[in-house]
This record gives C-alpha cells, structure tokens and sequence, in this order.
C-alpha cells in the first residue's frame, strides 16, 4: 500500500501499462477529483460503483451529504477489505458526521445480480481492461450496460470511469 499520507488515496495500482512506472500522483490525483466532481454534480442519493478498486472515488463521494447510500463492487477481496477498514477508520467516523451506508461485494464489474432494480441514481463502472481481442471487450462493454439500464433509476445516470493506461 502506498496510502500511508492518507489512507483514502492509496496509489500503489496506478501504474502505466507501457513503461510499468507509476503514474504521477498529481495525474492521478486530477482524474480522482474531475471524477468525483463530475459525480458529485448531479447531487446522487444512491450510487453503485463497479470496479472501486481501493476506494478513492468511492471515500470522497460516499462522504458527502447528499449520499445516502454506496454499494461499491471489486473483484479483489484484499481492496474491498481495504474499503471498508478505511471507510469505518477515516470517513464514516462519529466526528465525520457522515451517515452514508456503505455495502461491499466481492465481484466482477459485470455482475449486478442482487442489486434492486430501478433502485439507484448513480451507478459508476470501470472501463475494462485492454483486451486483444476487441470483440470480446466489446460483448462485455454491451453486456454491462445493459444491467445497468435494469438497475438504474429512470432519472438516474451512470458513468464509465476511464483508465489508465
């Protein structure tokens, strides 16, 4: 882990799939902040974040006081472990003031059985993976944002996240 600063943004995935060097925190740090800004506009009460890795857009949306509720889904078990010991330790804290409910699931950012359909106003995906054969990153890409279409809320929206390369 890279987060010893601060534990919500821990940086020690961020690397370019080119050169295998880090990436600049301060490139990371301005994706984080367009993203949650972006998110943030629209003022979501319930939001879904599919591939939220370690939690940095997920801590500083999840915190504000228009949210009430965050699902946030990865296929990592260690990440998902990582999100819900800093989200008790750092963002929902009595001092905080923040009474959003955060769930965790341990799945694959195309996986949205169990979450309620028409429910949310938000939901947040990843974008996949380079994968060489393009087709199947594009069944995939159609796949999920057809779930979405079931889970999202007529007048919600959603967003998917870029990555780095």
């Amino acid at each position: 882990s890279d987060g010893v600063d601060d534990p919500t943004m821990d940086w020690a995935a961020y690397t370019d799939s080119f050169t295998n060097e880090m990436h600049e925190r301060p490139t990371i740090q301005e994706w984080v902040d367009e993203t949650v800004n972006e998110v943030l506009a629209k003022s979501p009460r319930r939001v879904v974040e599919m591939g939220c890795g370690k939690g940095m857009i997920l801590f500083k949306v999840a915190g504000a006081p228009c949210v009430s509720e965050y699902v946030g889904c990865d296929l990592s078990r260690m990440a998902i472990k990582h999100v819900e010991r800093v989200f008790r330790s750092h963002v929902a804290t009595e001092a905080s003031g923040v009474s959003c409910a955060l769930s965790t699931h341990v799945r694959d950012a195309s996986n949205f059985s169990g979450l309620a359909d028409g429910a949310f106003d938000a939901i947040l995906f990843d974008a996949f993976p380079n994968d060489d054969d393009a087709l199947v990153d594009a069944r995939m890409a159609n796949a999920t944002t057809m779930a979405v279409k079931e889970i999202v809320h007529p007048r919600g929206w959603w967003l998917r996240i870029g990555r780095f390369q």
